[in-house]
Formats: structure tokens, C-alpha cells, sequence
């Protein structure tokens, strides 16, 4: 699943948006839930190598597109 994840990130904010595509993230959770959304995150950001503390902030499907939206708020780690 997380190779199918599409990042958007905005420049000039801390604010990553990852989008999934429903059937995936459906094969692996059952419903959408504040902890799966972690748990994604999480893996992402270690897979990808990724600096900073990464907050969820909301999770929500986007019916019309037939994706699932992780809105994330990211936290500086000091490592930059």
C-alpha cells in the first residue's frame, strides 16, 4: 500500500496531504480511524526517509475520487 501513496505537500507550511487509494487502504483497515492513520504515517516516513515528527490531524475518504485523505502536520525534528 504505501507505494501507491500520492504525496502533496504545500510550500510555505508545515502540512502534508497523503492520499491512498480507497480499496487499498480498505484491504488493510476496516473503517477509518485516527490510530490506522499512525500507523500509515508512521511506516511512510520510515520507508521514505523522511525528516520531522509527523502529527495526524485528519483522516477522511473522498468518495468522488475513491480515495482516502491523511491530512498531517509536520513537526520539525531538529535535524535540519
Amino acid at each position: 500500500m504505501l507505494e501507491n501513496i500520492f504525496e502533496t505537500k504545500v510550500i510555505g507550511i508545515n502540512t502534508i496531504f497523503l492520499d491512498i487509494p480507497e480499496g487499498e487502504y480498505f484491504i488493510n483497515y476496516k473503517s477509518l480511524s485516527e490510530k490506522a492513520a499512525e500507523e500509515i504515517t508512521y511506516n511512510y516516513f520510515k520507508i521514505r526517509n523522511k525528516t520531522g515528527i509527523p502529527h495526524v490531524k485528519h483522516i477522511h475518504a473522498i468518495p468522488n475520487i475513491h480515495n482516502v485523505e491523511i491530512i498531517i502536520e509536520i513537526e520539525d525534528d531538529g535535524t535540519n
